[in-house]
């Protein structure tokens, strides 16, 4: 069908939610999408350049169908039922039979929250979706785990995990909370997948009082940080008319909490500080800095710094790192880091007291040499992941060894460090994917000629985006497998 002929067909088009179907001269569907807005999306197709995906889809089309829909998220699931139903050949997602997310509650003496892929009959004690998108329900389930100290283990094991250890979890495999108080948070967890947030809510500021009034300002604390963390994510997604305001707590009972709260701060630094000066025999640094590396198998290197004021990230003393040579080598990547820091806190008389490595020995002896090197002034360890990822080991430069599992404080302290350089890093190697030209990262690859790359560049805006991509996407884009799986190799960052 004709551009001008299409455009007739979609004249009296409604701006609404819906699906459409483009067809071939037999009928049968070539693409299925979806959109908010039909004639918006479909004048895009329509207008799209010469050679991308779009331009194909149309130069085949020879009519075109139009689905209505209440909102958006039908659309989302029609799109995802005729996808599966017709398999068009322009369309990638959905033929490996995946589907959108449900976050389900299992039906376990300590439930869990679990991602489902397909929406199955076997009992739960609660569900909710389908998701339009992954990272969306990831997100939730990683709250609600977190909020209410959820076990994430598929099996409950005789020992506590890592995720006690820096509070992210309630151990119920040893014990550390009743049955009764687990299901308690498990029903709060429910409570805000339905959405009931004014009930929530309610029962919450109840119980901060209750323990604020009692003394019991490690309890109230905690039900505070779970009142902010439903209003904060909620605030997100747009269900500002649904949340309570902070100022229902009366105001002398919000007086009690504000005091117990500072209490209760202090006392986590305090008991940081004493763990820390009893196993380093010196004084709690009110300076830290923590350092991580992030590349693309060496075509693009990063670095950041974050620093710790007193046991608290302080965001604008961070600094990140475009590294200047290209080395695949992690040792020399963390020696230019180092080298252009260490440099800088010598020249500033920066009063850093600690500095924390990501990393094992190597990394330890590097930072070493430098200090020596500068004549600074500062304790070095390096924090370093156990052969299960679920150990934590630390070195010092003074021949120190510690298991940190047996230092519940200063676990939570070093990884928090650690982690904060690692997402800091990882964020800045991002955004410089984005910047970088598809031919300076896969032009040597072989196999992938100028109409393959033409076609990757016609379909992913940047490098980014196609580091995103899976291997059955670029095979349905007419990339054989074995390039499929070089580009993908390739843009595997560390």
């Amino acid at each position: 069908m004709p551009k001008e002929q299409i455009l007739e067909k979609i004249k009296g088009i409604f701006n609404t939610s819906g699906v459409y179907i483009f067809k071939n001269k037999d009928g049968f569907p070539i693409y299925v999408g979806k959109s908010r807005n039909l004639k918006d999306r479909i004048l895009n197709h329509l207008n799209s350049p010469i050679g991308s995906k779009s331009f194909y889809i149309v130069n085949e089309a020879y009519d075109i169908e139009i689905i209505y829909t209440e909102d958006e998220t039908k659309a989302f699931l029609l799109e995802e039922k005729l996808i599966k139903e017709y398999k068009p050949k322009y369309n990638i997602q959905f033929k490996d039979d995946k589907t959108y997310p449900y976050l389900a509650v299992t039906k376990e003496d300590f439930p869990r929250v679990i991602i489902l892929r397909k929406d199955k009959p076997q009992e739960f004690l609660f569900k909710c979706g389908p998701f339009v998108n992954l990272s969306a329900a990831k997100s939730l389930k990683e709250f609600l785990e977190k909020t209410f100290k959820i076990r994430t283990c598929q099996n409950l094991k005789k020992r506590e995990c890592l995720k006690y250890h820096i509070g992210e979890c309630s151990a119920p495999c040893i014990n550390k909370i009743s049955r009764k108080e687990y299901l308690e948070n498990i029903n709060r967890a429910i409570e805000i997948l339905k959405g009931n947030l004014e009930k929530i809510q309610k029962d919450l500021i109840d119980l901060i009082n209750k323990f604020a009034e009692n003394g019991e300002y490690e309890k109230a604390l905690f039900y505070r940080n779970i009142l902010e963390g439903i209003k904060n994510i909620y605030r997100t997604k747009n269900f500002k008319d649904k949340l309570l305001d902070i100022s229902t707590l009366k105001e002398e009972k919000n007086i009690v909490f504000k005091k117990s709260l500072d209490q209760e701060n202090i006392y986590e630094i305090e008991t940081l500080k004493r763990e820390f000066e009893s196993v380093f025999k010196r004084a709690f640094p009110q300076r830290a800095e923590g350092f991580d590396i992030s590349t693309l198998q060496g075509k693009v290197n990063v670095g950041s710094c974050v620093v710790f004021i007193n046991g608290k990230p302080e965001k604008k003393e961070y600094r990140k790192y475009l590294l200047k040579s290209n080395f695949v080598n992690d040792y020399e990547c963390m020696k230019e880091l180092l080298f252009r820091r260490f440099r800088r806190i010598k020249e500033e008389n920066i009063k850093t007291e600690l500095i924390l490595l990501d990393g094992g020995k190597g990394q330890l002896n590097i930072a070493k040499d430098l200090k020596n090197y500068f004549g600074l002034d500062f304790y070095i360890v390096a924090l370093a992941k156990g052969e299960t990822r679920k150990e934590a080991k630390l070195f010092t430069e003074d021949g120190l060894y510690l298991d940190l599992y047996n230092y519940p404080s200063l676990l939570k302290f070093f990884i928090s460090i650690r982690d904060e350089a690692h997402r800091f890093a990882k964020n800045y190697l991002w955004q410089r994917l984005k910047k970088i030209n598809f031919e300076d990262i896969l032009k040597d690859i072989k196999g992938l000629g100028e109409k393959r790359l033409k076609a990757l560049k016609s379909i992913y805006k940047n490098i980014y985006e196609l580091s995103k991509a899976s291997e059955m996407e670029l095979i349905n884009l007419g990339i054989p497998r074995n390039v499929a799986k070089k580009i993908l190799e390739r843009l595997k960052n560390d």
